[in-house]
């Protein structure tokens, strides 16, 4: 009981825009019924709570079992956007080194600082090779907003960064570099353990140059808007050159401008038959309230023959418009071998009727009665609007009804995962 409240002094020195919790009352002395709920549900309900800090530090208070169940999830993810944060972090980590084992994914952000002075985010090469022995296993990294080209770090800084040995999922959001090779440089400091790669608004003041190749262990490469796929395939091409063919199986590309398709079909002919997942969405271009339909033919550019491995395909679907979905039809029809496994639709939902027109009708038809789709185990959907599950969960059954006859039809709600079958 004595320790609790000066944790909680430390907790929030290092969050110190949350206000101070109320500890004027015994937690012993009124003891809520819910303290005998079996501890999944408790762990269930406590998760939940995630972005609740303050009903977590109480729910800590309630007993030695809820204490490791909120500390859990309080420190799953740690975000640290200044020099002060990090040194407080630090001499936390330092205090109380049962937290290391909570904390899952670290955030090094630039917050608001990031177009001001040049030595501003200097903090980031001072205490983040601390961090990482403080933090060795942890598992997810992301770099937002981080100038890279304007933070002085020498070779011994890149040697530290190996000591975040169990990262396996680096994130780079809106970085800036001086050169490709400086941002090859950084990637290639975490060694072997990074098997995911996440770029987005990446950008680099000099062009991209490609020299020798080198083998990096990625087995996911994720790429959202703002990154040239130009550049992502001079880079594969660089990998497979390294011996790096065979590895890379999962590639997950979002907002892909319909300008840059070609190369998005130069992508998949480079990656043959060792692709197995696939995860896309296009960003087409609308001109005024006209979409010319000729540009949403994706059969000019892509084709998957080559790709015999490829098992799992996602496409994000941001709008349901019909005269912007043809790309999805065509697309679908690209599949020319009955090898596929899962298709997911990632779709925002906000009116039952949305998925009821006659562009939804081919798709349905294409993916229920083609027989290069006669593999399929599930054809899933994941619900990300604001309709209520239920009617998602009506109208697409309406819509698939063949899928929906033959069990194969999987509606999921990513608030909660729950599946409805």
């Amino acid at each position: 009981m004595s320790i609790m409240p000066q944790f909680s002094r430390e907790l929030f020195a290092y969050r110190p825009y949350y206000a101070q919790p109320y500890y004027g009352y015994d937690e012993y002395d009124n003891p809520s019924p819910f303290q005998n709920a079996p501890m999944s549900v408790v762990a269930r309900v406590i998760d939940e709570l995630r972005d609740d800090h303050r009903t977590l530090l109480a729910c800590s208070l309630v007993s030695k079992e809820w204490l490791p169940l909120a500390w859990r999830t309080f420190f799953r993810t740690l975000t640290v956007n200044s020099e002060a944060r990090a040194m407080r972090l630090y001499q936390l980590l330092t205090r109380n080194p049962l937290l290391v084992q909570y904390v899952q994914a670290l955030v090094i952000s630039a917050g608001d600082q990031r177009e001001k002075t040049k030595d501003l985010q200097g903090w980031i090469t001072t205490y983040l090779p601390h961090l990482a022995e403080k933090l060795p296993h942890v598992d997810s990294l992301l770099f937002e907003g981080v100038q890279w080209n304007r933070i002085k770090y020498g070779s011994d800084f890149l040697r530290k960064l190996a000591l975040f040995r169990g990262v396996r999922n680096l994130e780079f959001r809106g970085c800036k570099f001086q050169t490709f090779g400086d941002f090859e440089a950084v990637v290639l400091g975490f060694g072997a353990s990074v098997n995911r790669l996440t770029l987005a608004s990446m950008k680099w003041v000099q062009p991209v140059a490609l020299p020798t190749s080198y083998q990096l262990p990625l087995e996911t490469l994720r790429v959202i808007s703002g990154c040239s796929l130009e550049m992502v395939h001079a880079w594969l091409t660089r990998l497979q050159a390294g011996r790096q063919r065979g590895l890379l199986k999962n590639l997950e590309l979002y907002e892909v401008p319909d300008a840059e398709l070609v190369h998005l079909g130069r992508i998949l002919r480079g990656m043959g038959h060792n692709l197995q997942s696939l995860k896309l969405g296009v960003q087409l271009r609308v001109e005024g309230r006209l979409l010319d339909l000729e540009r949403q033919d994706v059969r000019r550019w892509i084709s998957l023959q080559g790709n015999s491995g490829l098992r799992y395909l996602t496409i994000r679907v941001i709008t349901t418009v019909p005269e912007q979905v043809h790309w999805i039809k065509n697309f679908l029809c690209l599949v020319s071998e009955d090898n596929f496994h899962i298709l997911t639709f990632e779709v925002w939902l906000g009116l039952p009727w949305q998925l009821s027109n006659n562009v939804w009708n081919d798709i349905a038809n294409l993916v229920s009665e083609a027989p290069q789709f006669q593999s399929l185990q599930q054809v899933r959907f994941i619900h990300r609007g604001s309709l209520d599950i239920d009617e998602v969960k009506s109208a697409i059954q309406r819509q698939f009804p063949l899928l929906h006859s033959r069990g194969k039809l999987v509606i999921e709600n990513w608030r909660n995962m729950t599946l409805f079958v």
